[in-house]
């Protein structure tokens, strides 16, 4: 089995599951997350990511999220390069059964 059936497999058990207590409901989410970033820009390596998101669930429908993520890389030139993307968005979703259907608009930049 290649890779992609395999992956695609996993997807398709674990997207029918039932939710979890944890993921059901209106709720305030915070995630953060660290770690090695494989890049090829000027100059390839392993830099450094970082991210932080806060959602928060303004209904059973729509919800805000906002965040930003800071990556850090090193250029042809020696030189350490900083880069930051805070991002904001709206979403809006529905269930029809096991089927969830999203709709998202946002907006972020980088420096």
């Amino acid at each position: 089995m290649d890779v992609f059936r395999f992956a695609f497999a996993v997807f398709a058990v674990l997207g029918s599951s039932a939710p979890l207590t944890a993921q059901s409901g209106p709720g305030h989410r915070v995630s953060l997350t660290a770690g090695p970033a494989p890049y090829d820009l000027s100059g390839t390596g392993t830099g450094f990511q970082g991210a932080g998101r806060v959602t928060a669930q303004l209904s059973s429908v729509f919800s805000v999220e906002g965040g930003a993520s800071y990556f850090r890389y090193e250029a042809q030139s020696g030189d350490r390069v900083n880069a930051l993307f805070p991002e904001a968005s709206l979403m809006a979703s529905t269930s029809f059964g096991r089927a969830r259907l999203f709709a998202l608009a946002g907006g972020g930049g980088g420096w």
